[in-house]
């Protein structure tokens, strides 16, 4: 294991170790703040690891442009049909990707229609033979919906994966609660949502503290 990976595993035990005695409260409060502290020097010694990327407003237009047109190709090549409609980015900024009509629609007529095999599915992730430990788990048995979570991880490491013109389009950023600054959480004081959030948040890490282990004991077999 190299240093970087060594560091965060023992972060991550650390983090585990608080989680277990922090509380979620509505408001946030000292134990909340040093938690988030330490999960931001975790997102640094993760960061470590990865090539610095920048791109101008006009390098990230293009590289959409030739995203949507592989996705596009992508979909008809494997049986998509979608005739009436086109996905392309939101005229309203930072919106992301809509699906936008190209002619009238009738009423009741089918305008999409997607193949099963385009679909990323539980039972897809099951076929997988190097995800084949997951049907035994005893996490994802509750919570089914992280399957799905760790199949989107799998395949986006692939870069031969037959879901890389659907992965590529996905969003890296995300403005929900579970992705507010401490801050912005604060706005939430004395609201019943606020402690609901903090507790999401809390069972977040300790979901990623145990798939890391999961997947690490994996990859050294």
């Amino acid at each position: 294991m190299a240093t970087a990976e060594r560091e965060v595993a023992k972060k991550l035990n650390e983090l585990f170790d608080k989680l277990a005695t922090y509380r979620p409260k509505a408001e946030v409060d000292e134990s909340t703040r040093e938690l988030f502290a330490f999960v931001s020097d975790i997102h640094k010694l993760q960061d470590r690891k990865k090539a610095p990327v920048a791109e101008s407003a006009a390098q990230q237009e293009r590289s959409q442009a030739k995203l949507l047109s592989e996705f596009n190709k992508w979909l008809s090549d494997n049986g998509a049909v979608f005739d009436a409609v086109e996905p392309r980015p939101s005229p309203t900024p930072d919106e992301g990707l809509g699906l936008f009509a190209t002619r009238d629609i009738g009423e009741n007529e089918v305008f999409v229609h997607v193949p099963q095999r385009l679909m990323m599915t539980e039972q897809n992730a099951f076929a997988s033979p190097e995800l084949a430990w997951m049907s035994n788990d005893p996490i994802l048995a509750q919570i089914s919906s992280l399957t799905l979570v760790l199949f989107l991880l799998h395949e986006k490491a692939n870069l031969q994966s037959f879901w890389r013109p659907y992965i590529r389009l996905l969003p890296t950023a995300f403005q929900t609660p579970l992705n507010w600054s401490l801050d912005e959480l604060a706005a939430l004081q004395g609201s019943p949502l606020l402690e609901e959030v903090l507790r999401m948040w809390k069972g977040t890490l300790q979901q990623y503290h145990y798939f890391y282990h999961k997947m690490e004991a994996i990859g050294g077999k």
